[in-house]
């Protein structure tokens, strides 16, 4: 994980249409909670040199963002999906799309881990 900014308001989210794969209605869900808003992760992908088949484990199962893996999985000679040039201009877009809208909006210090918009 690169980057993860927690975001209690759409509209900022608005600004994330193309570089996400979920559909609107799945980007609003979460602001129908008890404590709505989410948290934005920014991710760096690297391509393996080969698939990796990875068991179905019963604890993988459910309603889960992350998991932990039984073992680490063999990864040398991975390589990034973007150069290091271009990922860093998409991280910065990334973060100046949230934080134009989330700085005049946003009340208290900035919690750690991320930004509060």
């Amino acid at each position: 994980m690169e980057d993860a900014v927690d975001v209690s308001r759409r509209e900022p989210l608005r600004r994330l249409d193309g570089h996400h794969a979920l559909a609107w209605p799945a980007v609003e869900r979460p602001f129908q909670y008890r404590r709505p808003g989410l948290q934005v992760i920014a991710l760096r992908v690297w391509r393996l040199l080969r698939p990796i088949e990875i068991p179905a484990l019963f604890r993988y199962d459910g309603c889960r963002s992350w998991v932990t893996l039984e073992t680490a999985l063999p990864v040398a000679g991975s390589e990034p999906i973007l150069a290091a040039e271009t990922f860093a201009r998409r991280l910065r877009e990334l973060r100046q799309a949230l934080t134009k809208t989330c700085r005049a909006s946003s009340a208290g210090p900035t919690p750690p881990g991320g930004e509060r918009c």
